[in-house]
């Protein structure tokens, strides 16, 4: 499967989002000392990437209604994710796979988040999660109610 095209991002569009994403990041998981090298982080990469995901559900939610067309959006996404996996992300890896820190990245952003992007669009497309709600309609069992 190959992912869809991306054009050209705009920039600062969501930058207050990132600043978002990134503070709830540090907010909840304190990196270690330089002296506590020898223990291990409570989250690891995974679970950044983990992270990254949910934080490419909620730009992809945030940019449909600031960007008009489907490759600006894609793309103002992704460099978004870039900037949310550079604050997150380098201090996590292992030791030896810090030589390809910049191979993981772009397999990450450029190839794993593009289609994940895709996967989240057909979700919401296919869905009826912009669809107005009517009044007394009935609730899926499986969605939150408030």
């Amino acid at each position: 499967m190959k992912p869809n095209p991306v054009g050209e991002p705009i920039a600062n569009i969501l930058d207050d989002q990132i600043q978002e994403v990134i503070d709830l990041w540090n907010e909840s998981h304190i990196a270690p000392k330089w002296w506590q090298l020898w223990s291990k982080m409570k989250d690891g990469w995974f679970s950044a990437v983990r992270y990254i995901i949910a934080a490419g559900d909620y730009f992809v939610k945030t940019v449909d209604d600031l960007v008009e067309g489907g490759p600006a959006k894609k793309a103002t996404v992704l460099a978004s994710l870039a900037e949310v996996y550079d604050a997150i992300v380098p201090m996590l890896l292992p030791l030896f796979a810090k030589p390809f820190s910049n191979k993981i990245k772009n397999f990450t952003i450029n190839i794993v988040a593009s289609l994940l992007i895709d996967f989240i669009v057909n979700k919401y497309r296919k869905s009826e999660w912009k669809e107005p709600v009517e009044e007394n309609a009935p609730t899926p069992e499986a969605a939150p109610t408030e």
